[in-house]
């Protein structure tokens, strides 16, 4: 079967984009979980403002998913944090969702920590988040928590997914 997409490292040119998909991404995927005034209000601007920081030389790796037209369908973001790598932001458009962008975009980030030379790597996700916490699992993610957390203001219980065996996530590509 042919993909109908391709991943790439992103570049900054790119950031706006990431900023429109992940907004759609959240209001889709947070609706409930998140103050639905924040959703609805304040937190396009957030992200816009997060990504457009980003330009200003963000210490973090991005890997984009791009369809066939050239658009973002997904992007993974990495953070190196003391802890480890951290994947602070996993997101596909709501549309795009089960054709395996997500397995694909971490097996990448995977592959790409492993030529760093790192061995882990985690994420946090809200605990509400069923899907997600579904997906991460399916992909051998061990979780721990839950802890209080914070997205942007907003308060929440969250849970904390670790991968100790990047070559097992790196062949999640399939």
């Amino acid at each position: 079967m042919t993909r109908e997409f391709t991943l790439r490292r992103a570049v900054r040119g790119d950031y706006p984009a990431i900023a429109r998909l992940q907004t759609e991404s959240w209001r889709t995927a947070y609706a409930g979980l998140l103050d639905a005034a924040y959703i609805n209000g304040r937190m396009a601007a957030d992200l816009q403002a997060f990504w457009a920081e980003q330009t200003q030389g963000g210490l973090r790796f991005q890997i984009v998913a791009e369809g066939a037209d050239g658009g973002l369908l997904g992007f993974v973001a990495l953070l190196p944090k003391a802890d480890g790598p951290y994947v602070d932001n996993l997101h596909v458009l709501p549309a795009a969702k089960g054709r395996g962008l997500g397995r694909a975009l971490m097996a990448r980030a995977a592959k790409e920590l492993i030529e760093l030379g790192e061995n882990s790597v985690y994420l946090t996700v809200i605990a509400a988040n069923e899907p997600a916490i579904a997906f991460y699992e399916s992909i051998g993610g061990q979780a721990s928590g839950p802890f209080a957390d914070a997205v942007f203001d907003q308060q929440v219980s969250a849970y904390r997914y670790d991968w100790t065996d990047l070559p097992a996530l790196a062949a999640q590509a399939g």
